[in-house]
Parts: structure tokens; C-alpha cells; sequence
């Protein structure tokens, strides 16, 4: 049995339902080395239990960016990406996608902020390289126009 199309699902669902499936829906992307691929995988099954995952080879190169580059060489990332609703009723989401980006720092992958954060402000900037980042928003005066970036994954997350 496949499972099932969740855009069919919301397009034919009361807006209470529909609500309901945003609330418990999982939209998570993480960046994990390829050597770590398994052990991913196999955490994001005992945290969420939301399949088919989502695989894509990423390769980061060693130029800097705002990816925290820890080894000076092109590292091969593979994009994990958990989209869908949890297999289990008893999934606590918040406590999953925690420990999910612990297991992310603790392998020096990156959590994908597109969709909101669970960590902290020092658990943010230990994946992501803020010299470059802060240097721009001076030079270009958005410090007061705009967020900063790990406030605006927080408050996503939030919503």
C-alpha cells in the first residue's frame, strides 16, 4: 500500500483537517556526510517514522560560505529529507526534530532551516559560519531591516 498523496489528502479535507495535518506534519531537510548516511537514517526512523525519505547528494564545496567548513576540503553531504505525517500517534514532533539536529551537530551535518528550528542560538552558529554572515549585514546595513537569520528560522518554527 502506498502512502498517501498529502496535497490530495488537503485539497479534499475540512479546514479543521486540514489544520490538524499542518500541525503534525514533518517538513525537515538535513545535510548529513555521506559516511553518516545510515545513521541517519536510521534516527530519523526511531524519531519520526515518516517515510519515503527523501535522498539527494550535496557536495559542499571548501570556499567559505554559510556553511560551517570544518576540514578545508569538498565534503559529500546527502541531503535527508523527512516530508510527511509521523507513522506512530504517539510522535512528540518538537522532541524528535531535537534530537534529530543533536545527532546532525554531533556528525557535523547541517539542519536545513527552511521550515524553522528547534536549537538554541549557540547550537545554530555551531553549524553555520557567522563571519561572513555579519560582515554583510553591516556592510549592506541590514542589521535593522531585517532578521537575523537564526531569529527568522526560530519564529517559523514557532508558527
Amino acid at each position: 500500500m502506498c502512502p498517501p498523496n498529502l496535497d490530495l489528502v488537503e485539497l479534499l479535507s475540512p479546514r479543521i483537517m486540514r489544520s490538524r495535518l499542518d500541525k503534525n506534519r514533518v517538513r525537515k531537510d538535513f545535510l548529513v556526510p555521506m559516511e553518516h548516511l545510515a545513521e541517519a537514517i536510521d534516527t530519523c526512523d526511531k524519531e519520526l517514522e515518516v517515510y519515503p525519505l527523501w535522498l539527494s547528494p550535496y557536495n559542499q564545496p571548501s570556499c567559505p560560505g554559510m556553511i560551517r567548513q570544518r576540514s578545508g576540503r569538498n565534503v559529500l553531504f546527502v541531503n535527508v529529507g523527512v516530508y510527511g505525517l509521523p507513522g506512530r500517534s504517539d510522535v512528540n514532533l518538537k522532541a524528535g526534530i531535537r534530537r534529530i539536529e543533536e545527532f546532525v551537530r554531533y556528525v557535523n551535518g547541517v539542519s536545513v532551516v527552511h521550515d524553522g528550528t528547534e536549537m538554541s542560538r549557540s547550537e545554530f552558529w555551531q553549524m553555520f559560519d557567522s563571519s561572513l554572515y555579519e560582515w554583510l549585514r553591516v556592510k549592506y546595513n541590514c542589521k535593522e531591516a531585517f532578521l537575523d537569520v537564526y531569529d527568522k528560522s526560530r519564529s517559523m518554527a514557532q508558527s
